[in-house]
């Protein structure tokens, strides 16, 4: 069992969570000292929600043939469906918002429900400056997370966007300063982004998928490389 924590997941764990922290706490010690088959029956809960498995599962199992395995666990998918339990992070996938309305009514909730403020965004001017008839699919949530972040700029307050190197959407609020300190965190092929980074990635990735679909580039395989080098840099940066 991998018994590191990467230390950018930490400090992102501890700013984002607040007062959850001591909750997942655990988790991270016993991810440390535990070996596999311990530490999977003392998180069981929680690891049935991140891989689909089960205690009842483990019971029934014999040990040496269980159906779970080191590779299938991974701790930052772990922090992130914890931190979903406890709203701190919503999910939405990658074409966005089935209804006007429903990311920055998410927005509005952990603003209230977190930090005790209201977020101050026009949504009626939003979506009638909005031309939707020009939009490819999937290109919404990235627009959309810009207007807010700005909005909840003027009130001190930042969108958090956790990059899992795929096409969905982890997002969040902190306020500034701890948003400051955890911005341009990565780790193995994640990391934590503001809406202006991640509409620059998601412009690079297209712009280079086009270019090297004429040499029979994939779109996934560009996806991969582009991870890479963004974990090779922010290794090299320190």
């Amino acid at each position: 069992m991998n018994n590191n924590v990467p230390k950018s997941l930490l400090l992102f764990a501890k700013t984002l969570l607040d007062t959850d922290d001591a909750e997942f706490e655990p988790v991270l010690s016993d991810w440390t000292e535990l070996d596999f088959r311990e530490f999977c029956l003392r998180h069981a809960d929680l690891i049935e929600e991140s891989c689909g498995w089960s205690r009842e599962q483990a019971d029934s199992e014999p040990v040496e043939n269980w159906s779970l395995h080191e590779d299938d666990v991974d701790l930052t998918w772990l922090f992130l469906d914890f931190a979903c339990s406890k709203k701190r992070l919503v999910i939405t996938d990658w074409p966005g918002e089935s209804e006007h309305g429903e990311i920055a009514a998410e927005v509005d909730r952990m603003l209230q429900e977190q930090w005790n403020s209201r977020l101050e965004w026009n949504s009626e001017a939003y979506y009638d400056s909005l031309d939707e008839g020009r939009l490819h699919r999937g290109d919404h949530p990235l627009i959309l997370f810009k207007s807010l972040d700005n909005s909840l700029k003027r009130i001190g307050f930042r969108l958090v966007i956790f990059n899992i190197g795929g096409d969905c959407y982890h997002y969040g609020v902190l306020p500034k300063d701890r948003f400051d300190q955890v911005n341009g965190l990565h780790w193995d092929h994640y990391g934590v982004d503001d809406a202006d980074a991640r509409c620059r990635e998601s412009n690079d990735i297209a712009w280079i998928s086009y270019i090297l679909s004429f040499f029979g580039v994939q779109k996934p395989y560009v996806r991969q490389v582009y991870d890479r080098l963004r974990r090779e840099e922010a290794e090299t940066c320190g």
